[in-house]
């Protein structure tokens, strides 16, 4: 796995239906908008699948930080996120959208910084079949 902060996505939101797509569009701003110079890379997967599949693919891409929404996400702005490596988790139960963009600063401030060179939402992005 990459370390975080040369993972192509850091974060990926998966909302539990399309009605929270716009809500985890408003948290990927919201997270970016926290610091000019830190660059968060988020995606969304919008597709039309199951949470389970969403869930998978985003494991079977090494996606660092997964982060499901639903209503209570959205009413809380409180996050239960999966982390890819043990050593990503500082052991809370719940993580605020500043308390991920906190731990995404203390592990990539030194490193160098870029903007997410695909689409937000995954349902934009090229499909390979193989």
């Amino acid at each position: 796995m990459l370390p975080l902060w040369l993972s192509p996505t850091q974060i990926r939101f998966i909302p539990i239906g399309q009605e929270f797509v716009g809500d985890c569009k408003r948290f990927v701003d919201e997270l970016k908008g926290m610091d000019n110079h830190l660059m968060v890379r988020a995606d969304i997967d919008d597709r039309e699948e199951s949470v389970a599949r969403k869930i998978r693919d985003a494991e079977k891409e090494w996606i660092p930080i997964i982060i499901v929404v639903g209503e209570k996400e959205k009413e809380r702005k409180k996050f239960k996120p999966r982390f890819r490596k043990a050593e990503l988790d500082d052991g809370k139960e719940e993580y605020t959208l500043e308390d991920i963009f906190k731990l995404i600063k203390k592990r990539t401030k030194e490193y160098p910084q870029d903007r997410l060179p695909l689409p937000l939402l995954l349902s934009q992005r090229a499909k390979f079949a193989g």
